[in-house]
């Protein structure tokens, strides 16, 4: 058991030093084994391109889910609601009226707060809130179509409701569904995204874009090394601490908490105005 104890804590020495031999460097930054890293690393010593590519996947797996599931359910019950209308209709609509009236951020927060975060959950709360887009787009098409000459015609040679729904209107609503999908994509995206920096997206340690957005202002911007300013502030600091007391003399320049703090709340506010407003189907 000791010498199990022992190796195991030389491993974790190993693993700092790598670390902190990584830590923070620039862009195109070559290790001593020659591997480049082209973005950098964040604070673990990571690789931020693989990173991003990785927690990608997340986000285009969270958007194509979404969509699908949410046009799934809209589509269904936009044929449903526009073919039969009457007592049917009135109710679905009002459904649909209920779910536009309960602000998303709120439908969101309760959904991930009760059943916990994870990818299903942000899924499944996107879902519960856009498939009434679908609803109405397809509801719309399915009463103008269902008094063409095509239903009728279909109607009177003993077609069953199911098969009209599916054969003679789903495709003629079909197209509009793929414009609708093709739009709300990217709006599923930037959402779990801003679920990820509001920290109720997927749990680490998996990589995602929003998490890796929110650690981003923690940086002091001298380590910035990319921005003017901050290559500016890094040879200043070198200056100081080449002078005669140097940084030990107290005429280091501070690192910029406050600013990173207040980037940090500029962004939790765009992410809540953007779910707030921009996220609710239109």
């Amino acid at each position: 058991a000791g010498h199990h104890g022992q190796r195991r804590e030389q491993r974790r020495g190993l693993r700092a030093e790598i670390t902190e031999a990584r830590h923070l460097k620039p862009p195109g930054f070559v290790d001593e084994a020659g591997n480049t890293y082209w973005l950098g690393t964040d604070r673990l010593g990571r690789d931020i391109l693989s990173r991003i590519i990785w927690g990608s996947r997340v986000s285009l797996a969270v958007g194509f889910a979404a969509v699908f599931i949410s046009g799934f359910i809209g589509v269904a019950t936009g044929l449903v609601a526009g073919y039969y209308g009457g007592k049917i209709d009135a109710v679905i609509s009002r459904v649909v009226d209920t779910a536009l009236a309960i602000p998303f951020v709120l439908l969101a927060i309760s959904i991930i707060a009760i059943l916990g975060a994870s990818l299903q959950n942000i899924v499944l709360a996107i879902s519960l809130r856009t498939w009434t887009v679908y609803t109405r787009v397809v509801r719309g098409e399915v009463f103008a179509l269902k008094d063409t000459d095509m239903v009728t015609g279909a109607k009177s040679a003993g077609c069953s409701t199911t098969r009209i729904m599916i054969i003679y209107l789903l495709p003629n609503v079909f197209s509009s569904c793929i414009v609708v999908a093709t739009i709300y994509l990217g709006r599923m995206i930037i959402i779990e995204s801003s679920f990820s920096f509001l920290g109720m997206g997927v749990p680490p340690p998996d990589p995602d874009l929003g998490r890796d957005a929110r650690r981003g202002p923690r940086i002091p911007r001298h380590r910035l090394v990319a921005h003017p300013l901050s290559r500016r502030d890094a040879h200043a600091d070198r200056i100081r601490s080449q002078s005669p007391g140097g940084l030990a003399s107290g005429c280091a320049r501070p690192q910029d908490e406050a600013p990173g703090r207040l980037a940090r709340a500029q962004m939790w506010l765009i992410c809540l105005l953007y779910l707030n407003f921009f996220s609710a189907p239109k």
